[in-house]
């Protein structure tokens, strides 16, 4: 059986993404595209689109066709214009957590294959280290810094004219890397085709207008933030707040300030919520209505955060490999949607849910995905086979059409038990709120432990590495990240 969406199939037009993202910048020069949420400086959607078309001729001059440009930077105005002139001028982007440890920049460095680095000064020192490790020789950084070539360098250029051939099913626009259903880092390839049919589905049954307001709090190189909060909010004409990590008194003295109508959520930022004390002291009657995405959400603290909030939240579902989201709460039935549920699909998509021992479609399985939103594949990996990406994420419907997420599959059999041990061992140290455990390659070509933590502070990778030496077990590396991309347990909430 193949599910469908019960709203009809969008028009996706065939034109590049920054083309359809910034189609109309001409019509609102003056309205602010982004602001910084930090320093309050203000890029309007004339100097995003002027400033990201210089920069994509100045790439032009430096590049050659198909160069890959990693952007390494924290959420800020001048993230905007960086991953546009790249598109712009024809070159894929690899989006890269700017908190990674030097060795897993090189690792994902060398994945996605890059040329080019544009990083922001707070990521420069560990960018730069990197790229000297993997033979980059052109760093730029928004900003000043040691060691890099500035910007600004490439807005030189007062020539806005810009024709570079872009054909939208083919040209590859992000390289977002992932874990995928399989386990290991790896590239997803996405065309700009895959990026603009996700904003169309996704804006006709959450229309974004000129008169929202976002606060960018998860991160952009995550495609959460790149589509769903900064895109969706450009191509709708709003207004996008950046922030360079989430700190709760800001993000709340943001939606007061700045009246957000759409909140953005994770798991991490729920607890902060739930758990806050401050809440009381800011007017955040802006918010109409929040999601939450990236992991699935514990209904109690939704409970608690949607009393404290004062308006509903839903959750969302979706997978790097698929520009994120395949299912949403409608706008339309955002109230009825069950809390906990993922919604429905969003149009042009098909779903399908199979039964792990038989193969045959069922109620409850694996969800498998189809749509043009979907990924051309893996870099480096043959296509999606008839074009089902198999999530790895355990689904059921119910009778009226919602769908669950009950579960995530287990990886290779060999080293689940390790990973559900070094796992928990990790849920268990105080400063951790979530963790999970993946493997990586090891130069010989075996599988490594690598542990993926969001973590609350006063805690590095050095003290979590002894604490699991501690309890006699081992552990390769960590990585600190703001969510876990799959399924999340998380800690449970005081209220």
């Amino acid at each position: 059986m193949i599910y469908t969406s019960p709203v009809p199939d969008v028009h996706i037009p065939d034109v590049s993404l920054s083309d359809h993202v910034l189609a109309e910048c001409a019509r609102r020069p003056h309205g602010a595209a982004l602001i910084d949420g930090v320093t309050g400086e203000v890029l309007t959607y004339s100097a995003l689109d002027s400033g990201s078309r210089r920069a994509a001729l100045g790439l032009l001059d430096v590049t050659a066709p198909g160069d890959v440009v990693a952007l390494i930077s924290h959420n800020e105005p001048a993230y905007a214009v960086a991953l546009h002139a790249a598109l712009r001028a024809g070159l894929p982007v690899a989006p890269i957590n700017p908190r990674l440890t030097v060795d897993n920049l090189i690792r994902q460095l060398r994945t996605a294959g890059a040329r080019v680095i544009i990083t922001s000064v707070q990521a420069a020192d560990n960018a730069i280290e990197a790229a000297r490790r993997v033979g980059v020789d052109l760093v730029y950084v928004m900003g000043e810094a040691d060691w890099c070539r500035p910007f600004g360098e490439l807005l030189a250029t007062q020539d806005s004219s810009l024709d570079v051939g872009i054909e939208p099913s083919t040209a590859v626009a992000i390289l977002p890397h992932t874990t995928g259903a399989g386990g290991g880092s790896k590239c997803a390839v996405l065309t700009h085709r895959n990026l603009v049919a996700n904003l169309q589905q996704h804006q006709a049954v959450a229309p974004v207008t000129e008169f929202d307001v976002f606060c960018a709090s998860v991160p952009f190189c995550h495609m959460y933030g790149t589509t769903l909060v900064l895109n969706c909010g450009l191509l709708g004409g709003a207004t996008v707040i950046t922030l360079p990590r989430f700190e709760l008194n800001r993000y709340l003295d943001v939606i007061q300030r700045y009246g957000v109508t759409r909140g953005h959520l994770a798991p991490p930022i729920l607890v902060a919520l739930a758990n806050s004390t401050e809440m009381e002291h800011y007017d955040l009657s802006s918010v109409r209505q929040a999601t939450s995405a990236a992991a699935p959400i514990d209904p109690d603290v939704v409970r608690v955060v949607e009393e404290r909030l004062g308006c509903p939240i839903r959750q969302g579902y979706g997978a790097t490999e698929a520009s994120p989201a395949t299912h949403v709460a409608f706008d339309n039935e955002f109230m009825t949607v069950p809390a906990g549920a993922v919604g429905r699909p969003l149009p042009n998509t098909a779903c399908r849910i199979v039964d792990l021992r038989t193969g045959a479609d069922a109620d409850a399985g694996e969800l498998w995905v189809r749509g043009p939103q979907v990924m051309r594949g893996y870099l480096g990996e043959h296509a999606l086979a008839d074009g089902w990406f198999r999530t790895g994420d355990l689904v059921r419907v119910d009778a009226q059409g919602m769908f669950w997420i009950v579960g995530r599959l287990a990886g290779p059999a060999e080293y689940a038990d390790d990973r559900a041990r070094l796992t928990g061992l990790l849920r268990a140290h105080p400063r951790v709120v979530d963790a999970t455990v993946i493997g990586m390659p090891g130069s010989g070509g075996e599988q490594l432990p690598h542990a993926l933590v969001v973590a609350n502070g006063g805690v590095d990778a050095r003290c979590l590495l002894d604490w699991i030496r501690r309890q006699g077990a081992r552990l390769c590396s960590v990585e600190f990240v703001d969510w876990l991309p799959g399924r999340v347990a998380m800690k449970s909430v005081a209220t």
